[in-house]
């Protein structure tokens, strides 16, 4: 299906995003909900500079090309979304 992926606010994982995960898989879309840079099991660097906004977009932009995906749906909070 096509993809949405749920972007977590600080100071959450991925499981912010338990319930919407199934509900949205079984209504056809490819959910994704990953812990995001410097957050659960993922690398964490002291300088703030390599949390920027920029950065952040790169790292969703990587792991939507890993997937094999061109467009998706962004849902997020916490971050003005």
């Amino acid at each position: 299906g096509f993809p949405v992926v749920m972007i977590h606010g600080w100071p959450e994982l991925w499981y912010s995003w338990r319930h919407q995960l199934p509900a949205l898989a079984e209504a056809g879309y490819r959910a994704i909900a990953p812990d995001m840079r410097g957050y659960g099991q993922t690398d964490f660097t002291p300088d703030p500079r390599d949390y920027r906004t920029a950065n952040i977009c790169a790292d969703i932009a990587g792991l939507l090309d890993a997937l094999g995906e061109e467009k998706c749906v962004i849902a997020g909070h916490d971050w003005g979304g």
